[in-house]
């Protein structure tokens, strides 16, 4: 992740599992606060666009769409505070976020550990949900806090409810500042 001219970039590199290795995701924060994102495949040698109404289609037969590993921002939603919770027993905060009306979500409920200020766990809400579709976890203790301060996970596990099924995302290496040319 690296800000250009006040605008976020994310680049995701896969390495695992083979079929993804050497497939990129490029995601352009745009002015209003949505992403325009793109994939490089592999196999194709090239990159294609991905457009909005399918940023909420599965990646690559996972439990994560191209709208989940988007950088969000926060701007964009209308947020409220509910009561605090312990999970994972760990102290914690736990934020509703309404989202905006171009996502697949009606809203996302955030738990966040109060010491570090760490995300443990995301429950995403379909329309007319009242119970979460999907929700992406963390451990505290798979919870990583570099020098400079910026907290990096090194696993999360993505469950979608009402399936046996669920995705780990594994992070080998997530670079602070990254030394990568604005042009790239």
């Amino acid at each position: 992740y690296k800000k250009i001219e006040g605008r976020g970039r994310t680049l995701l590199r896969f390495t695992e599992p083979e079929y993804l290795r050497g497939n990129a995701l490029l995601m352009i924060e745009e002015e209003d606060g949505r992403n325009d994102t793109w994939i490089y495949q592999r196999d194709l040698q090239r990159p294609r666009r991905i457009i909005a109404g399918h940023k909420g289609d599965s990646f690559y037969g996972s439990d994560l769409s191209f709208e989940d590993l988007e950088h969000h921002d926060w701007g964009r939603f209308e947020l409220r505070r509910l009561p605090d919770t312990i999970e994972q027993g760990k102290p914690s905060y736990v934020v509703e976020a309404r989202t905006p009306s171009d996502s697949q979500y009606s809203k996302v409920t955030a738990i966040v550990e109060r010491e570090r200020f760490a995300l443990l766990r995301l429950d995403l809400y379909g329309a007319n949900s009242s119970e979460p579709i999907k929700s992406l976890e963390l451990a505290p203790d798979e919870i990583e806090q570099a020098a400079s301060g910026i907290l990096k996970p090194t696993r999360m596990q993505v469950r979608q409810h009402g399936r046996e099924a669920s995705t780990e995302v594994a992070f080998y290496r997530i670079q602070d500042d990254p030394k990568i040319a604005d042009e790239l």
